[in-house]
């Protein structure tokens, strides 16, 4: 049984929250990674973002090992509370099992930074893994799928927490 907002496929119980520990574990899946000897969790949020959160690097050295995934998706370089107007091409990630259909955040305000000053501006806006939803099919955890689709060309599942949302564009 859960609290009302855990697991409820939005990252965090307060506005702005990367942390997403009400999600870290729903439906006997675990959404994210533990490192620095199991020590300390990193979710989904923050993974692949270009900053270490762990001090052995394993959520950024993971990122660029091709190994662990075959299929990839394009991420933003920039924290996930932030946009920089002069760099906003994706890199390219991997998507994990672990991440399939996990918490997206949903962002109350955005940081747009230019040369000379960073302004914070009202924003709301899903904030997902990657930048085309792309972790929000093909879903690991049964319970978290809302509707069988084609995606580019395959039978796919999507993900409840971006049905029917004017900013999420799936499907053939």
């Amino acid at each position: 049984v859960y609290t009302a907002g855990q697991c409820d496929g939005f990252c965090g119980l307060n506005p702005n929250e990367i942390v997403c520990y009400d999600e870290m574990m729903c439906n006997d899946f675990f959404y994210g990674i533990m490192c620095d000897g199991g020590t300390k969790y990193v979710s989904l949020m923050l993974l692949c973002d270009g900053i270490p959160e762990c001090q052995d690097r394993t959520d950024e050295m993971l990122c660029s090992d091709t190994r662990l995934s075959n299929a990839m998706c394009g991420r933003s370089t920039q924290p996930s509370s932030e946009i920089d107007i002069r760099n906003s091409a994706p890199k390219q990630v991997p998507l994990f099992g672990f991440n399939r259909c996990g918490p997206v955040q949903r962002l109350h305000f955005k940081k747009f930074r230019n040369s000379t000053s960073q302004v914070l501006v009202p924003w709301s806006v899903l904030d997902p893994y990657c930048e085309n939803y792309l972790d929000q099919t093909n879903c690991s955890d049964t319970n978290r799928a809302g509707l069988t689709c084609l995606i580019n060309g395959h039978l796919s599942t999507v993900a409840k927490n971006v049905i029917c949302s004017d900013e999420v564009e799936l499907g053939d």
